[in-house]
């Protein structure tokens, strides 16, 4: 397996607090859809307290959506 970090690991909590402090990085954020896809996985794994991997995730896109 690759080293390289994919978009469904989790990311370091603080990156996004961190991009999201210049306008450049919130323009990134917003063209890329991360955002909106942090708020649709919250929203949609918040019931399902059953898994753990999803609970993993939903803790990981709380993290940084409030960072």
């Amino acid at each position: 397996m690759s080293s390289i970090c994919r978009f469904s690991d989790v990311v370091p909590p603080n990156f996004y607090g961190e991009i999201a402090k210049t306008t450049e990085g919130c323009h990134v954020l917003a063209e890329k859809g991360h955002v909106a896809r942090f708020a649709r996985i919250a929203r949609d794994y918040s019931a399902d307290i059953e898994d753990d991997s999803k609970i993993l995730q939903l803790k990981s896109v709380l993290w940084a959506l409030v960072s």
